[in-house]
Formats: structure tokens, sequence, C-alpha cells
């Protein structure tokens, strides 16, 4: 068995040649799960940087009012295994399993949008309300569903009338999503909000779940593992909200948590990504510890998760920081990677591409209130390639919560992203993140 595994790995290295220098670089591991191959391995359907695996990536290329409907994306960014179909702007799932999709929204801060990702079997929403303020801000979520051919998702604005902020190279409004093989993950939400202090998050909707099980307000974890996750939630009418992924064997000195204060009657919506060490019989939840979450049939307030191939490239950093830079300066971070399994990191920031292909690229950076916005971006060799916004109205929010974004890319080995920002990074308790994940 030992034999024809080491066969198999040497075979597929030598007919993909873009690996080879990477996988050395790989410690082996024997940890005795029960899907314990960690070769790198991919089914018929995949295929490292082929395009086999089903991934894409849509967006507007230029701000544009857009009316009740069907969005009309202008711009197709990627189109792994003819995954979108421009032809109505749709999704055509031929390859059956779990799905990841992220939207992001950006409208001038006055204005109001409302977007629904529908036909996935379970509809989720997002929206963003107008104010007096006069900049710009984003707004980004995610879910994770079990796709078969019988599904057809798109995305519907459902305001009268929105104006969406894009460009070519900025990415302010995109959606993306992709098919990840894995035998755990996770989607759970509520509809309905939550206002107890100090208390477990009952997340009674189970939209998609293998390899976890329910226990009263949490989940248990069935095998070791890093895992990807993104929660989030939203908070209104003047109060101050702390919402915190949990873990019942977590030693770790950083909150992933939700901090913000909203001031408005209109809801505000966070999420936050990080990826997490998560071990078999470990139980996570979501936690508030200040305030109260609003939640509706968007089901605003929710856990994902998916467990990671550690055998490709994979990535995460967080810490706090405060600084700010009225022109454009590197995201710093102060604690060593959570996980950088091609030693990719370097210490002036940069992250340095080790193998050719698709990434998924997801970062919060929590905002400070002594500017009315602030900028961030990911920098590709020194080219602005994707941007979000978040505003800090005065009036709005004390705690301003977090600027958050999610893209993909594809990436040549040797190409050196950065995370970028003009205004200021707040730090109050919120904590700033890099996710890079290797989509095979």
């Amino acid at each position: 068995m030992k034999f024809s595994l080491i066969a198999s790995v040497f075979i597929y290295i030598c007919l993909h040649p873009n690996l080879s220098g990477w996988a050395s670089k790989l410690p082996i591991q024997d940890d005795g799960l029960e899907y314990s191959d960690k070769s790198i391995e991919l089914d018929q359907h995949e295929s490292t940087g082929s395009g086999k695996n089903p991934a894409f990536m849509v967006s507007l290329s230029t701000s544009e009012t857009v009316s009740y409907g069907r969005v009309h994306w202008t711009s197709v960014d990627i189109n792994e295994n003819g995954l979108f179909d421009q032809s109505d702007n749709s999704l055509r799932i031929s390859q059956s399993g779990m799905y990841f999709f992220s939207i992001t929204a950006t409208i001038e801060s006055q204005d109001t949008t409302s977007l629904m990702l529908d036909n996935t079997g379970n509809s989720i929403g997002l929206f963003k309300y107008g104010n007096s303020s006069a900049t710009i801000d984003s707004t980004t979520r995610t879910g994770l569903f079990l796709l078969t051919n019988i599904n057809k998702p798109y995305i519907l604005q459902r305001h009268s009338s929105s104006h969406l902020i894009g460009s070519e190279n900025g990415k302010e409004t995109s959606w993306l999503g992709f098919h990840y093989k894995t035998n755990n993950y996770l989607f759970a939400s509520r509809d309905t909000s939550f206002s107890s202090t100090y208390s477990e998050v009952p997340l009674p909707n189970i939209i998609a779940m293998r390899g976890f099980s329910k226990s009263s307000n949490r989940f248990r974890v069935f095998e070791d593992g890093y895992y990807f996750v993104n929660f989030g939630s939203a908070v209104k009418n003047s109060k101050r909200s702390e919402l915190r992924f949990d873990s019942t064997f977590s030693s770790s000195e950083l909150y992933n948590q939700i901090r913000i204060t909203n001031n408005a009657t209109t809801p505000v919506i966070q999420s936050l990504s990080i990826i997490q060490r998560l071990f078999s019989g470990e139980h996570i939840y979501l936690k508030t510890y200040e305030g109260s979450q609003y939640s509706n049939s968007d089901h605003l307030t929710y856990l994902c998760s998916f467990k990671l191939n550690e055998s490709l490239p994979v990535f995460s950093i967080a810490s706090s920081n405060e600084d700010c830079s009225q022109s454009s300066s590197t995201v710093t971070f102060r604690q060593a990677p959570i996980i950088d399994t091609g030693n990719s990191w370097h210490n002036s920031g940069t992250y340095r591409i080790a193998v050719t292909g698709t990434y998924y690229i997801a970062f919060n950076i929590p905002s400070d209130e002594r500017n009315d916005k602030i900028e961030i971006y990911i920098d590709i060799n020194g080219h602005k390639r994707s941007r979000v916004f978040k505003s800090n109205n005065l009036v709005q929010n004390k705690f301003a919560g977090y600027a958050s974004g999610g893209v993909l890319m594809k990436l040549s080995e040797n190409d050196n992203l950065q995370l970028k920002f003009v205004g200021c990074i707040a730090d109050d308790g919120n904590v700033g993140s890099l996710t890079i994940i290797f989509i095979p």
C-alpha cells in the first residue's frame, strides 16, 4: 500500500511539473485520520491549473444603475469548466458537490442595494441601506451549498433601482464561487434576530453539513485539520454588538470577533474570514458577548466552514495592528502565519505564489473612525487588482467594523501578492487577517 501511494505521488508530480518544486517542501505527515492520504491526488474532474475544476468570478467593469431583476455581469474574470453561463447570467452545474460562494456589493453610502443568491435550494442575501454619508461602502458575505445540475444559481437585485460601483481593475461589485473537494463542511444559519448576551447563538437552519454533527447550539468536528471559517451577522438600532467564533479546544490569544456599534435604524452587515486548526471531538459555535444579532430570511447570522487540503498551497495570517496612511501602504501583520504550507510568506508583507493556478483570497481589516473611509486592495506585482471600502461615518458607527472582501484570481509562479490600504486601521479588539487558498 505504501509503495503504491509513493508511486502514485511520483507519477502525479512528473505529470505536473509546476508542483514538483513546491511539493518537495512539504513535510510527510501521518496523523491517523480516516482520510489520511495527504498526497497530491485529484480526481478525474480536477487538474491543477488546468481549468477543469468548476470555478468562476464575475464583476461589473464599470459603475452602473441596476434595476430590479437578475444582475447582468459585464466582466467574466474567471470561468473554469464553463461554470458561468453569460447568456442568462446563471451557473451551469456539471459536477455535483459542495460549492462555496461569495458576494460583494459596493455603493455610494447614500444609495441602497439588496442582492440575493437564488436557485441554490436556500436563498441568501445581503443589503445596504443609504444614509447621509457621501463615502463609498462595501458589503461582503458568503454561503456554502450542495448543488446538482438541477440548480442554476444567479444573483437577483431586489431594490427598485441601485447604483453599484464597479471598475475593470477594482472588481468592487462581484460574485464568485467554486467547487471544493472535501468530506467536511458546514453551513448553518438563523433567520430571526437573537438578543441574549453572553450566550451561544442558536443556528437552527442546517443548509449543508457533512463531517460535523449538531449538539444543541454547537457543532462537533469529526476530523483534525485546518478549516476555512467565515461567519457573519448584522446589527442595528444604536446597539454595540460583539459576536465571536469560539471553539472548545482553542488556545489562541486572538479573538475571532466582529465588534461594531451601529447608531442607525437600518442594519449593517459584517462578515469575517479566518483559517483555524480544529481537532476531532472539538465543538465550534458562535457566541454573543455584547448586544444583539439581527437576522432575517436572508440568513444574515451564519457560520460557514470547510476542511482544507493541506497538500496544496494554503495560507492564513492574523494580528491586531494600528496604522494610518494617506497614501498606499502595505498592511503589516505582527504574528507568524497560522498556516503556510508553501513557505511563501515574507516578513515584508509579501506572499509569493508557489504554484500557478486559481486562488481564493479573503481579507478583513478593522477600520478606524479617524478617517471617513478606508480602502483595502490587493496588489499583484505592483498593480492594483481588487479593492473594497469601509465607510466610517461617526454618526452611524463608533466601532466601524471591517473592510472585508473575497476574490478569485489566476496567478503565476513567483507573482508577489500584497494587501495594501489607504486610511486608518483600528486596534479596537477586531483582528485583521489575510487568507489565501489554492483552488485545484
